[in-house]
């Protein structure tokens, strides 16, 4: 996916009545496009649509290239594959295209305006906010998205950044926004209210290395990492109480020449960085507390003259690695193998238009639990109750559900699989070889899907009762 790419949780309706089982099923596996990848080409107005195919190997639509504004820039992909945005650099826009059912790109104006010289953009994780860094106002753009994925400016319309913000991302629990500032150095952290409107955390911002560019949250949501364009570093911080950053031992690992785009394998168990200035791509292993660490070898040489590499995204189902190549007009493409391990495709590149940068590719299928609820909702201790809750998103799942008391006072958890449509998991009303006391209790409901990633969480009440 691009680096700086947000994270919208995809939901479907479902009717809960024994065909929806199968139903669920078949839609689980055709919820998105046809795996494809797109490409921001900053020296025209297009944008380049390639078909994930056989072996991950690249190949253009037909049209190859769809019309965006002038100077497209970067290009994010909603996290169900029906959306996609692209900030123009020079218009001062943003341009959305739906994404039809064989990946290739529809525009859908109209075409909105943003702040001076639009860079990173960012999907909320339920779809509804939409987030652009203005490096040329010091500002963030904040929108609504509206039914079919329009656009409509918040207000207030923007509110302020560091110097020249440049990539951002959201937090995977839609709370936090995080943003690099090229200019002073730093990222910002902004709370992300109810409405979607956001407001600076205290602090407003940390430092990072020198010259803040692209910014990348863990999926498990308790890692971020800013790379350092000018100080060959990436910054590395643990996510603490509110989102709030603080620097990992060591606070920066090297990161080659001129570090810019980065994207994270969906298990999160790897990082892959486009170096621009030594025509490399890094390659990290996350550590158990997302500290990078880099593989054998560290890099990889992209071929071509003075590709100049500066953005990377991952197939969806985390085999393929690809990299813009901002001078040399291709893309590089590379297998994943054991560890992580990167190695080139043959061939190694695929044409692009002039000044390819911002990439993103279908994201991995993520999870979504609907229409939970518990049945009975209230039962004595020597009884039982069952959850009951459709799973879409993914044909099968880990579901863990966590039972607090009021309050939020946890008292335990457990785990069951799952499958796509409707699942029913009784409950005893024991954790383990404890009988819970009679009380009213919540259970929190999150499926992680094959690909690593998870659910946005539900949540249901019950009550046991004494008898």
């Amino acid at each position: 996916m691009s680096p700086w790419v947000g994270i919208q949780q995809a939901s479907q309706r479902r009717t809960v009545v024994a065909l929806a089982s199968l139903c669920a099923a078949v839609g689980a596996a055709s919820a998105q496009a046809a795996p494809s990848v797109y490409v921001a080409n900053g020296g025209g107005t297009a944008v380049s649509q390639y078909r994930i195919g056989a072996a991950g190997l690249l190949s253009p639509f037909a049209p190859a290239t769809v019309l965006a504004g002038n100077s497209p820039f970067w290009v994010v992909i909603t996290l169900d594959g029906r959306d996609a945005y692209v900030t123009n650099m020079v218009d001062n826009t943003v341009s959305h295209f739906d994404v039809s059912s064989s990946g290739m790109l529809v525009a859908k104006p109209p075409v909105l305006g943003t702040g001076n010289t639009p860079l990173g953009l960012a999907v909320s994780p339920n779809g509804r906010n939409i987030y652009v860094a203005n490096t040329g106002s010091n500002t963030i753009s904040q929108y609504d998205v509206r039914r079919g994925g329009g656009l409509k400016a918040k207000t207030p319309a923007t509110v302020a950044a560091g110097g020249q913000p440049a990539g951002a991302a959201v937090s995977p629990d839609g709370r936090t926004l995080y943003v690099g500032n090229a200019a002073d150095s730093t990222v910002s952290q902004y709370d992300v209210g109810a409405d979607g409107a956001l407001s600076p955390k205290s602090p407003a911002t940390v430092p990072t290395g020198n010259t803040a560019a692209d910014v990348e949250v863990a999926p498990n949501g308790e890692t971020v990492y800013v790379s350092n364009r000018l100080g060959n570093t990436v910054s590395q911080y643990a996510v603490g109480r509110g989102g709030r950053l603080s620097a990992l031992s060591p606070a920066t690992v090297a990161a080659g020449s001129g570090p810019e785009g980065m994207v994270i394998s969906p298990d999160g168990r790897s990082l892959y960085l486009a170096s621009a200035r030594d025509n490399t791509v890094l390659q990290f292993s996350v550590g158990r507390r997302g500290a990078l660490a880099p593989k054998s070898p560290a890099s990889l040489t992209v071929t071509g003259f003075l590709p100049f590499p500066a953005d990377a995204a991952i197939s969806p189902d985390g085999k393929s690695v690809y990299v813009t190549n901002r001078l040399g007009g291709t893309l590089s493409q590379f297998d994943v193998g054991g560890g992580g391990k990167l190695s080139a495709k043959s061939p190694e590149t695929v044409t692009a238009e002039a000044l390819p940068v911002g990439l993103a590719a279908t994201p991995a299928q993520l999870p979504a639990i609907e229409q939970l609820t518990t049945v009975p909702r209230r039962f004595p201790a020597s009884r039982h109750t069952a959850f009951r809750f459709t799973l879409t998103g993914v044909t099968t799942a880990k579901v863990k559900i966590t039972i607090t008391r009021p309050g939020s006072r946890r008292v335990g958890a457990f785990k069951h699989a799952a499958r796509a449509g409707v699942n029913r998991i009784r409950f005893s009303g024991r954790l383990g070889a404890r009988a819970l006391e009679p009380g009213r209790y919540r259970a929190t409901v999150v499926a992680t899907g094959p690909s690593g990633k998870r659910s946005q969480p539900e949540t249901t009440s019950f009550k046991i009762t004494a008898g």
